[in-house]
């Protein structure tokens, strides 16, 4: 047979497997969703088509057939998988064997493997990309498929076998590689179609799913604002049954004027294309079906249809409850507001009505002590005094504490930062607490590493929050103990600072619970001691407002230990005269008059270190010594209450007579919260309230410097400014109070 006949004949046999094509997409439908049940469809269907194929053969000798039947072989594993390519290959090379038969049955059944097996070896080839086979893929898989041809080498004679592979190889593999690519492209284009069916059956399921069961209202209008889609909840926020406004306007879920402007809206925005909402969620009104309006979130979405309609999908929710529950919160919020306002009015009122008797009872107490007036006789009304200084101290530092306190939960603590020296701090601090601790029988001790000495920060709040914690170790550790104060840098770089004692300790489940306001441990050894609960709590915030962290350990009956953490941009490596002192002033000569000798000294250190020449003076007499002496002074620097019997006020007044253009600055003895008016302008006088900062000293040298070179100045009532003065109290070391 001539090539032409053997290639005419093959295309004969190959025109049967359409039938074969027709089965598979009609399947492929059914069973598609099935994965056994395809896998074994399609593996009938493929070794079915090969058989057909076989019903009309081509002989070439007696005994050796060829047909289209590797065609079919070959798409088997591709469009069926693997399983169905060795189950088309099984069924096929079957019904060679045993049916067919003859001299090429085992060539026959040979090339039936081979077949199958290039479908597989495709399959691994191109495994990513079955999905979007091509031309090119299918070229590929012929040319493996024709390799079957080679199994005539197995016919019995080497004659049949040469014969054969010359007369039926060429034709074989054009109809083999070109059937491929016919029915292999039919077969790709079928499947995706089929599973672009199966996606857009998926994908309206999921959108008809959730469209059904979301909880916000969902709708759909065409370019007329007709209602083409109107899901449950819509039906529930509305109350309108979907089939009562399918078709309908959907204005009619909008109050006016909202619903006559609608279509006009539209309109315009298909005209133009300018956008209002569309995009944009907003909120709106809508209208139930009882007339009733509410408010609503609106988004909308644009879409067009196949046919190039366009659509627009709109999402609502009912945010009544929301507006409910918003204006319920903004009623609270300006009821909270206001009672933290008038707790503020009450505290700052509370302080002043506490203040001015506690002014007078240590303030006299204290002169008592002194023995201002003449000796008192017995001892015991010396200690009695002591004991109503000491009391009235406490008392005072309860009232700070509180006040404190509620100006941090108020958010207006502020710091008035500089470059502190921690070494200086960290001194002042167990100096004014060592007093206590001796007679606690308690030793105190500190240790301050050179790089860690100078600290960014506010002076007065870190020497608060050295006093909290080490008056704090001091009240909970037993005689015979000790109390150590540590600072040196972390691996960091930044400030660690510890304090340390052998206190009672407090128990782990405890530990948490220590920086809640007003809460105290109700431990037996701390059950005595006295306290409000609030120096833990305040200590916290002030630390956090220098970005610090504070940590507590604790081991009961061993100690605790209070490890506070500062930023490594809060050291300061080596802090210059200026930058230590912002805004300094020129030297001056001061006139320090302080009755306190502690005090005295720790004043001096202070002015010394800003470069000030510092006289001093224990009482009024000292001081009008110097003033009515040759020397320079340019401020006089003087404590309000003073014995034998002159104060600061009438001291300075006295002082401005002697020399007119004298600074003056005076000192409150209250700590902390002491002076109503910080500034002194309402009294004439520059003022300044202990405890102070060297950087708040400064300052009020400042203003008193400038208020003293003015040309003119108000005249005072002694009378007025004696009055005002007397009710402040000295401060004293005694009563604990701080420079």
């Amino acid at each position: 047979m001539s090539f032409f006949g053997v290639l005419f004949s093959l295309a004969e046999s190959a025109g049967l497997l359409g039938l074969i094509l027709a089965a598979y997409t009609n399947a492929l439908r059914r069973v598609d969703e099935r994965p056994r049940l395809r896998t074994l469809t399609c593996g009938l269907l493929f070794g079915g088509g090969a058989v057909l194929s076989m019903l009309a053969p081509i002989q070439i000798i007696p005994g050796v057939l060829i047909d289209a039947r590797s065609i079919m072989l070959g798409l088997a594993a591709p469009f069926g998988g693997i399983s169905a390519a060795v189950l088309a290959g099984a069924v096929a090379g079957a019904y060679r064997y045993f049916w067919s038969g003859g001299i090429g049955a085992l060539a026959g059944t040979a090339g039936i493997m081979l077949c199958s097996l290039a479908g597989i070896v495709f399959v691994l080839m191109f495994r990513r990309s079955l999905g979007r086979l091509r031309t090119g893929h299918f070229l590929t898989l012929g040319a493996l498929a024709s390799s079957h041809v080679l199994s005539a080498f197995l016919l019995p004679s080497w004659g049949d076998a040469v014969h054969t592979v010359s007369t039926a190889a060429l034709p074989l593999t054009i109809m083999t590689t070109g059937g491929i690519l016919l029915f292999g492209t039919m077969l790709a284009r079928e499947r995706e179609r089929i599973d672009s069916i199966h996606a857009l059956r998926t994908s309206e399921a999921r959108h008809r799913a959730i469209f059904d069961t979301a909880v916000d209202a969902i709708t759909i209008i065409d370019h007329q604002g007709r209602l083409v889609a109107f899901n449950p909840a819509a039906e529930r926020m509305f109350g309108y049954a979907a089939a009562d406004v399918i078709g309908q306007n959907v204005g009619i879920l909008m109050p006016e004027p909202d619903r006559s402007a609608h279509d006009g809206h539209l309109a315009r925005y298909l005209a133009t294309g300018e956008q209002r909402i569309i995009g944009i969620g907003r909120e709106v009104r809508g209208r139930r079906q009882d007339g009733s309006v509410f408010p609503l979130d609106l988004s909308i979405a644009e879409w067009e249809s196949g046919g190039g309609q366009r659509h627009f999908t709109g999402i609502m929710r009912d945010i009544s409850e929301r507006k409910r529950t918003a204006a319920e919160l903004q009623q609270a919020k300006d009821a909270a507001e206001a009672a933290s306002q008038a707790k503020s009015e009450f505290l700052a009122g509370l302080s002043h009505e506490l203040r001015s008797p506690l002014n007078a009872i240590i303030g006299f107490a204290d002169m008592t002590r002194n023995e201002v007036s003449g000796p008192l006789g017995d001892p015991s009304y010396r200690e009695w005094a002591n004991d109503i200084c000491d009391s009235g101290q406490h008392l005072l530092e309860l009232i700070n504490e509180i006040l404190d306190h509620a100006k941090a939960e108020a958010g207006k603590l502020t710091l008035q930062e500089e470059d502190v020296d921690l070494l200086k701090a960290v001194d002042f601090c167990t100096r004014m607490l060592e007093p206590r601790a001796k007679r606690a029988g308690l030793s105190l001790s500190s240790t301050v590493a050179a790089e860690a000495r100078f600290i960014r920060g506010d002076e007065k709040r870190l020497r608060q929050i050295l006093l909290n914690l080490i008056s704090n170790a001091v009240k909970y550790t037993p005689s015979g103990g000790k109390v150590d104060i540590a600072a040196d840098l972390d691996a960091f770089g930044g400030l660690l600072l510890s304090v340390a004692d052998t206190g009672i300790g407090v128990a782990e489940d405890n530990l948490t619970r220590m920086f809640e306001s007003f809460w105290r441990a109700d431990d037996a050894g701390a059950r005595d001691v006295e306290g409000t609960g609030l120096g833990l709590p305040l200590t916290r915030r002030l630390v956090e407002l220098h970005g610090g962290t504070i940590q507590l350990s604790s081991v009961v009956g061993s100690g605790t230990t209070a490890t506070l953490r500062f930023p490594r941009d809060r050291v300061v490596r080596r802090p210059s005269r200026q930058a230590a002192q912002p805004g300094a002033v020129r030297p001056l000569d001061i006139l320090l008059v302080e009755d306190d000798a502690l005090i005295r000294v720790a004043a001096m250190s202070i002015l010394e270190d800003q470069g000030h020449r510092v006289t001093g003076a224990a009482n009024a007499n000292e001081a009008l010594v110097a003033l009515r002496g040759d020397q320079r002074i340019d401020l006089l620097f003087s404590d309000i209450v003073m014995p034998p019997g002159m104060n600061g006020a009438e001291l300075a007044r006295l002082a401005q007579r002697l020399r007119p253009s004298l600074a003056i600055l005076l000192t409150s003895g209250f700590a902390g919260h002491a002076v109503a008016n910080e500034d002194g302008t309402d009294r004439g006088y520059a003022m300044i309230a202990k405890p102070y900062s060297g950087a708040e000293l400064n300052r009020k040298i400042q203003a008193a410097i400038q208020e003293g070179t003015e040309e003119s100045r108000p005249e005072r009532s002694p009378r007025s400014a004696g009055a005002e003065f007397r009710r402040e109290r000295p401060m004293t070391a005694a009563s604990g109070a701080v420079v």
